[in-house]
């Protein structure tokens, strides 16, 4: 049965094909502030230390976990530790990792550009429509961007599409 609404506990990016363990980069730091859920698309700061999510067009990676104030800062996230629910958010600031967002690799992700928002992807989105990276999130392809994948499958009621990156 499908959900009104997604679980605030269900992984919003999953790796699905592409990806090996050695693709990982570690190197740099979640960004210094703000909240990013896993799946959102991300590039190197100017300085070269941390991650930022991405503007248009300069997407490099994506992040493999949610960032936030990290798993004990608050009361939400306490309560699902007293639930048994493993958390992997990263504190701001924090060492995080990140895969390439390119190579011939698929996701399987609900953090995309929606709602009514200039290249929502939605369920009518057709299979094989190319999506750009834009602001941390994909969407669909707009005049004079540079596309980076396309769909693999269209939407499904719980929000999730699957992309193949380029």
């Amino acid at each position: 049965m499908a959900q009104s609404a997604q679980s605030a506990l269900e992984l919003k990016c999953q790796f699905i094909s592409g990806y090996v363990d050695t693709d990982k980069e570690g190197r740099w730091k979640a960004p210094a502030t703000g909240t990013y859920d896993e799946g959102t698309f991300v590039k190197k700061t100017a300085a070269g230390t941390y991650w930022e999510q991405c503007g248009d067009n300069d997407a490099t990676h994506i992040l493999e976990q949610p960032v936030g104030t990290g798993p004990i800062g608050n009361a939400t996230n306490r309560e699902k530790y007293l639930q048994g629910i493993p958390q992997n958010i990263v504190a701001n600031g924090a060492e995080i990792t990140a895969y390439p967002s390119s190579g011939g690799r698929t996701i399987r992700t609900s953090v995309v550009v929606d709602g009514s928002a200039t290249g929502a992807l939605t369920t009518s989105t057709a299979v094989g429509t190319q999506i750009e990276a834009y602001n941390g999130q994909p969407r669909e392809l707009q005049v004079g961007s540079t596309a980076i994948g396309e769909t693999k499958t269209i939407m499904d009621s719980d929000g999730y599409i699957e992309i193949y990156l380029y």
